[in-house]
């Protein structure tokens, strides 16, 4: 189904980004494997690049929220009770709609 077919496009994305880095040909400066290294790449794919500038902006500005708060945790580290202890954090900080819709562009 279409869960199957999207799970295979975010793989080939991540394969390539991890590719690019085994080369040296990685184009983040983020420590790789991280959220901030993760939310570097996808800026830098032609998926986010093929979407409209306006998107692109209110993509970045909630990526570098993202970056600035979970940005160094790993994602391979990463589980449930961190991401509901961030999206708390988020939710006082920022309010409701912020922090869905950055927990949204996480899910991307």
């Amino acid at each position: 189904g279409s869960d199957q077919t999207e799970a295979c496009h975010q793989a080939a994305i991540l394969n390539d980004a991890l590719g690019a880095w085994r080369t040296g040909q990685q184009t983040s400066k983020e420590t790789p494997g991280s959220v901030g290294w993760l939310c570097s790449e996808y800026e830098q794919s032609e998926e986010f690049k093929s979407t409209a500038l306006q998107t692109q902006r209110t993509y970045s500005r909630s990526i570098g929220y993202i970056r600035q708060d979970i940005g160094l945790l790993t994602i391979r580290g990463m589980k449930r009770k961190h991401v509901r202890r961030w999206y708390k954090e988020l939710r006082a900080k920022r309010g409701l709609y912020v922090s869905v819709f950055e927990l949204d562009c996480l899910s991307e």
